[in-house]
């Protein structure tokens, strides 16, 4: 386990586990000002539990953080060991600078096991680039949308089978794959794309360069910044699919999930 000390304020203690957009939070595991203290930095706003002196109303508290290994989001940087990324900082901001939580954070390498493991109690936020839908507003609340992103496909090197969106994949008999219990695999149930699945995003791309599979969906994001430059695999145009969101009463959320959103 590594130790920090930031600014004497707050200790970030990071976890070392098995090797793995919006923050989802397990209702009820933290106060409403938690919750507040999300919508307030989405929106710009500010609270006088905001500050960013480390010595907000949680201030001592523990807090445990799980990590889901893809770019930019959030990930492990291998020259330092530390977790890094988009929605680490903010979560770092949050939750430890404004907050003044004492935070964990822990690698899960199962996208499938994220919000499991936050329904279980395993830990109390969940730092990814994770879509806004419908089944996981039931389950978690949402911080407020961070960034709008959309899907590509990644395939060989010159997009041999011409391929460019769910439709096209419909209508081909190839190995297509996506992460288990990302909306790109339940987008392609929808259209009618036979497909298999995978725990991790350096999976998926494992399985393209290998010749195991025709085609990984996933953000397009991710995509390009995982994969964009390696040898024998190229990321196809971004598309778009739309997926309406209805709110769920029986849970505490945000904003964002009582409107519809266009992501991956």
């Amino acid at each position: 386990m590594l130790t920090r000390i930031d600014d004497g304020h707050h200790r970030m203690r990071y976890s070392r586990m098995a090797t793995t957009t919006s923050l989802a939070v397990k209702a009820g595991a933290l106060s409403a000002a938690a919750l507040l203290a999300l919508t307030a930095c989405g929106n710009g706003d500010d609270t006088d539990d905001t500050t960013g002196d480390g010595n907000g109303e949680a201030a001592g508290e523990a807090l445990t953080i799980a990590l889901f290994g893809e770019e930019p989001y959030s990930w492990i940087d291998e020259a330092t060991g530390e977790p890094t990324g988009a929605t680490i900082a903010v979560a770092e901001e949050i939750f430890g600078e404004r907050m003044g939580y004492d935070i964990t954070i822990e690698e899960e390498p199962e996208w499938g096991n994220l919000i499991p493991g936050l329904s279980a109690g395993h830990w109390d936020v969940v730092s990814a680039g994770m879509s806004i839908n419908a089944e996981r507003c039931a389950e978690a609340a949402f911080g407020e949308p961070e960034l709008v992103y959309t899907t590509a496909l990644l395939v060989e090197e010159g997009n041999p089978h011409d391929v460019h969106n769910f439709e096209d994949l419909a209508d081909a008999d190839l190995d297509v794959i996506a992460l288990s219990g990302a909306v790109e695999s339940g987008y392609m149930d929808e259209v009618g794309v036979d497909h298999d699945t995978v725990d991790s995003a350096d999976d998926g791309i494992d399985f393209v360069q290998g010749g195991r599979a025709d085609v990984f969906a996933l953000t397009a994001i991710s995509l390009e910044t995982m994969a964009g430059d390696q040898d024998g695999v190229e990321v196809t145009d971004s598309f778009a699919h739309e997926l309406s969101v209805a709110p769920t009463p029986s849970v505490p959320t945000t904003r964002s999930c009582s409107r519809s959103s266009t992501s991956t």
